[in-house]
């Protein structure tokens, strides 16, 4: 998975991180006051890459959707957290 360019600026408060061993590395979202947390992965797969959105809290347990490309795959992740960073965010905050 190509990690330089492909990937779309998220909100404040949250940032990239590659994750895992070379072989099977994945992207991975997690806020900054939070590291621990992961709250979107993007993964390789056969045809493209699988992003997977983990709902925070009480909402379901996680959304897939194949994309061809992390870069489309990043910007759906980052289209999600600008709808919904600021309520994770102090979700997380208040823990």
């Amino acid at each position: 998975m190509d990690t330089q360019s492909t990937l779309q600026p998220l909100p404040r408060g949250f940032h990239w991180e590659a994750q895992g061993p070379a072989t099977a590395r994945h992207l991975v979202v997690v806020p900054d006051i939070n590291p621990d947390v992961w709250l979107a992965t993007i993964g390789d797969q056969d045809n493209g890459c699988l992003a997977t959105i983990r709902r925070h809290q009480a909402r379901a347990a996680h959304i897939d959707r194949p994309f061809r490309t992390a870069a489309a795959a990043s910007g759906w992740v980052a289209r999600w957290l600008d709808r919904q960073g600021r309520l994770i965010a102090a979700e997380l905050a208040g823990q």
